[in-house]
């Protein structure tokens, strides 16, 4: 089966920064997320060595709501790929994000809590 994110792709690592509570009852606090949004980018870049952007690394935390979402947005529309990680269904930021790939004929992947990988859209 060939691998769906090719090394040569520019990947956008879209991940919750909120705080949240999962379906067990855990508590997700900003620092947990971005924790496992950087082991997430670990295990992506040993597996597939693409090109992967990280809003969570690269846009302000100072920034507010609004303008650091549109940051997201714009570094989106630049990349092959989005790839869904984490609780990202809870995340209005991530939902966004997937919508605006999906409008943008973006390929949308989501990879699991056990590293599993998933094809949710192919690119136009």
């Amino acid at each position: 089966m060939p691998k769906l994110i090719k090394s040569n792709e520019v990947c956008y690592l879209a991940h919750p920064l909120a705080e949240y509570t999962d379906d067990f009852g855990r508590e997700y606090k900003r620092i947990d997320n971005r924790i496992c949004e950087a082991l997430y980018a670990m295990h992506i870049k040993e597996e597939y060595g693409c090109i992967l952007r990280r809003p969570l690394k690269e846009i302000s935390v100072d920034l507010d709501e609004e303008t650091a979402m549109a940051k997201c947005l714009e570094m989106l529309a630049q990349c092959d790929t989005l790839i869904l990680c984490g609780d990202w269904k809870k995340s209005k930021g991530c939902r966004l994000e997937k919508q605006k790939a999906s409008h943008l004929g973006i390929k949308i992947i989501q990879i699991n809590d056990r590293l599993q990988i998933k094809l949710l859209k192919t690119a136009n």
